[in-house]
């Protein structure tokens, strides 16, 4: 999103609004019935979509699986948006969703809103975690440690592929930019992602390169104000 242009990023969250990230369900012998199942939902921009997509890396190194399509989840991931108040209100909304699906379930909420008003959202009776965005690293790690969840290494399936796919879709979305310097009076980006930052080439060929040998057939480069 280019600086003065906060619209653009409001009119994508329809689009992209309530992405749910999930696979077909695993072979027998895939993943260890001790590994939750996991469902991921996505508001906001193309780069919100992007760390969804590390996000959903993290946990399949830690050996979990995503959630198969109309499958209660036992871990729901919140990446919020707060662009504006309605995407504020959206991001509470999929909150409550996603407990209301599981009332048992662990609901983790992380990105933009969860950065700019972590208490708030702390305060939010359906919230167990609150991942502010520098943690999403080590998102997976703190969500096994909630669960009481040894230790593990990436999870095998019969093939000797990863049982937890990323392959949900044809097209990736690769971060190459972060932050904001412009500091609109109408914006809070720069508060929500702090000050703009570019990925290092060779990360953002790595990425590529690993995105291409999962099988995606367009990569979407995306930043925000790149």
């Amino acid at each position: 999103m280019s600086p003065g242009s906060p619209l653009a990023l409001t009119d994508e969250m329809d689009a992209l609004e309530s992405r749910t990230s999930s696979c077909p369900a695993v072979p027998d012998g895939g993943v260890s019935p001790r590994l939750p199942a996991v469902a991921i939902h996505t508001l906001g921009c193309k780069v919100n979509q992007s760390e969804t997509d590390q996000m959903l890396a993290r946990f399949r190194r830690r050996g979990f699986r995503l959630s198969a399509p109309g499958e209660a989840a036992d871990v729901y991931v919140i990446n919020t948006c707060t662009v504006t108040h309605i995407a504020d209100r959206k991001s509470r909304q999929l909150i409550r969703r996603a407990k209301g699906e599981n009332p048992d379930s662990l609901v983790v909420v992380t990105g933009c809103y969860a950065s700019t008003s972590g208490r708030e959202v702390e305060g939010l009776e359906e919230v167990d975690i609150v991942v502010p965005k520098v943690e999403q690293v080590i998102i997976a790690d703190l969500v096994a440690g909630a669960l009481g969840l040894p230790l593990v290494g990436e999870a095998e399936g019969a093939s000797g592929h990863p049982a937890f796919s990323e392959h949900h879709r044809t097209r990736a979305f690769v971060k190459i930019q972060d932050g904001c310097d412009a500091h609109c009076t109408y914006c809070i980006v720069p508060t929500a992602r702090g000050a703009s930052v570019s990925i290092p080439p060779a990360q953002i060929l790595e990425e590529i390169g690993d995105k291409l040998g999962q099988g995606y057939k367009e990569i979407v480069l995306a930043g925000v104000s790149a």
